[in-house]
Order: C-alpha cells, then structure tokens, then sequence
C-alpha cells in the first residue's frame, strides 16, 4: 500500500501521509530535511529503443542504486514515471548536494547500467524548511532546481539558493 510495485521503493501516498509528520519532527528537532528530486535524462529514448520492459529494468536499477547511496533510515520515493525524491534526515545543504553528487556519479558511472544504455539524471537540491515551510514548498523548489540542471546540460546536481529571503532556483529565472 506504501511501496511502488515496480522499484519496491516508497510511492506517493506514503509520502503524503509522512509528509506533515517528518516536517513536524525536523521543526521540533531543529534539524534539516535535504530534498533531492532527480529526473532520468533522456529517459523516452530508453523506452523508444528498448521497449517497456528495458524502461522497467533500468528505473529498478536506479532504485537499488539510490537505495545503496542513501543513509538508513533516509527515504526513497518513486515520485512518478522516472522521477525520484530522497528525504535526506538531518541534512542541511552541503550533506544534502553531496549525497546528490554521489548518487549522480554512481549514475553516470554505469552503476545502472541496462542493455548497454548509461543512465544519467538531473538532480535538484533543496532542503527543509530554509526553502519552505511546507515539504510541498521545498519540492517545488527543488524541482525547479532539478530543472535548471537539465537546462545546463542535464547529468548534474543543482542546489536551489536564497535570494532575497525568497527561495529561487540557482540560475536566477523564476
């Protein structure tokens, strides 16, 4: 009921039920919550020349690869299609991109590597609450994150930033 049948990992309505207590035990904590959203580059030419099954065999294998880089007791989520979230616990920026950089060189490394095909993601970083009061908040900023890394060429983790005391992404479009 919690767990992608696919990937095995945690789907959406678990994190719609643990949303609201996981920021509520970082707010009383005084601890940070990094939000990584990573998105598979060129993930329709994988079931364009592959098929579904290929599609299928490759978003499980980034599933155990995100699950041998993240810390237990981290959370996994399959977002949807080929997007996943990580909750990184007590995480503030700099744990947060570095765990980014590991998954996404653990990627690109060929450590999912599927019927010859090398699967790389674009990968934004943010975390709760400097980013926003809301998990959904932070999400959203990570995606747009997760975007500018795919508009700067895509394979690379992208750290949202301040500025002006509003959360932005870090090449400054809105």
């Amino acid at each position: 009921m919690h767990t992608d049948a696919l990937t095995g990992l945690r789907n959406m309505r678990w994190l719609d039920e643990a949303a609201p207590q996981e920021t509520a035990r970082s707010l009383r904590s005084g601890s940070n919550i990094g939000v990584l959203l990573l998105d598979l580059d060129h993930f329709k030419l994988v079931n364009d020349s592959g098929g579904h099954a290929a599609g299928d065999q490759v978003l499980r294998e980034v599933a155990r690869v995100l699950r041998s880089v993240v810390r237990t007791g981290d959370d996994v989520v399959r977002f949807g299609g080929e997007e996943f979230l990580v909750l990184l616990h007590e995480s503030g920026p700099e744990g947060a991109l570095r765990v980014a950089e590991e998954i996404r060189a653990a990627l690109s490394h060929g450590k999912a590597l599927v019927n010859g095909v090398n699967v790389t993601a674009s990968i934004g970083v943010a975390v709760f609450p400097m980013h926003g009061s809301t998990l959904d908040d932070v999400i959203r900023v990570a995606d747009l994150a997760m975007y500018d890394a795919k508009a700067a060429g895509r394979d690379r983790a992208v750290p949202a930033a301040i500025v002006s005391g509003t959360a932005t992404n870090v090449l400054g479009s809105d």
